[in-house]
């Protein structure tokens, strides 16, 4: 699930007017950890887990915050 709140700003550049979005999100999963035995297979190796969040153009983000899971920030 994602949760969040966007505002809109408006900035003026000379003759040009462009938009400036902030953006607080929260995304929130839920894993049936009971399944993890059905992946029991010698072929299956599990690693650490990591997150990845795709930006297609990234010229207009300012700050990210470093994520947290559980209310602990991780490293980025």
């Amino acid at each position: 699930m994602v949760d969040g709140n966007q505002n809109v700003e408006e900035r003026k550049i000379g003759i040009y007017t462009g938009q400036v979005w902030h953006s607080d999100l929260t995304l929130k999963a839920d894993f049936d950890v009971s399944r993890l035995s059905e992946l029991d297979a010698p072929n299956i190796t599990f690693g650490k887990p990591f997150i990845v969040i795709s930006v297609g153009d990234a010229r207009g983000i300012g700050v990210v915050k470093a994520p947290e899971v559980n209310g602990t920030a991780l490293t980025m």
